[in-house]
């Protein structure tokens, strides 16, 4: 998969370290954990990975699948996100936000409402005649152990993600590679003693700055790049629906979460259809 992945968007392992003495501007650097990066090479569009241990094969994918490959899309003027994505009876519906937040769970368990699963990690967002497309980068469901149990107890077989922590890879057949979205969701953190299901539509500057948060970007520094992103996420703010959601982080209520989410999602849908959208 990661050399047909890397394929499709022109880049290519190589076969030594492209940094070092002597090394050709646009060499960029990506911290992978203890004693391991990934040295990229943008000019010659090179991805070497530095490790003082030896990788094993699930761990070395998950670096270029996960972490290196998104932030290359980004260079290249992709708006790329940390998030999950299903189509669903009610479209395409999206969540993003940080880290620990339960966008995998929470996209994993819409397979219970017989939802198709794109994506739970990487998104590209892409502003089109017909509305907001999101293609999958690869298909992707990873979730810790106890989510696994909680909300796909009869998952079958599965697999280390990364060598350093817990979470279990599922493998799954893609059934499509891109939607339109109809809306996305930003998980936020719940406030103490919180019961309730908690959903706001948040503004289009607090929408872009969501998107923003989420997004993979390789060189910060990069005035260019950090304009293009801008530009994206502020265009596709103005254009998708984007609501705050709050709710229990408890795997019995998570079918609640679903009905709140889908119901949302049935209404703006078919506001669009009745404006000819």
């Amino acid at each position: 998969m990661i050399e047909d992945l890397l394929e499709k968007y022109s880049w290519q392992m190589a076969e030594s370290n492209p940094g070092g003495q002597g090394a050709s501007s646009g060499i960029v650097s990506i911290p992978l954990g203890d004693a391991c990066e990934a040295v990229i090479d943008t000019g010659n569009r090179r991805i070497f990975i530095e490790s003082d241990t030896a990788l094993q094969p699930d761990s070395r994918e998950h670096y270029i699948l996960d972490i290196v490959l998104p932030h290359l899309l980004s260079h290249d003027g992709h708006l790329v996100l940390h998030g999950g994505f299903v189509v669903s009876t009610a479209g395409g519906i999206g969540f993003i936000g940080p880290s620990g937040a339960g966008k995998s769970t929470l996209t994993a368990s819409f397979l219970d409402d017989g939802a198709t699963l794109l994506s739970d990690d990487t998104l590209l967002l892409r502003r089109e005649a017909d509305g907001v497309m999101v293609e999958a980068l690869y298909p992707s469901l990873r979730l810790f152990p106890d989510s696994l149990s909680g909300v796909l107890p009869d998952s079958g077989e599965t697999r280390t993600v990364a060598q350093y922590f817990d979470k279990r890879r599922l493998d799954f057949e893609r059934t499509a590679e891109r939607c339109r979205a109809e809306l996305l969701f930003h998980l936020e953190e719940r406030q103490e003693g919180q019961v309730e299901i908690s959903l706001r539509r948040l503004e289009p500057g607090e929408a872009c700055m969501a998107l923003l948060k989420n997004c993979f970007t390789l060189d910060v520094a990069s005035r260019s790049e950090l304009g293009n992103r801008f530009k994206q996420a502020t265009e596709i703010a103005r254009d998708l629906p984007v609501y705050a959601l709050r709710y229990p982080r408890e795997y019995e209520r998570l079918a609640e979460v679903r009905a709140e989410v889908l119901a949302l999602a049935s209404r703006i849908r078919a506001g669009n259809a009745g404006s000819g959208r």
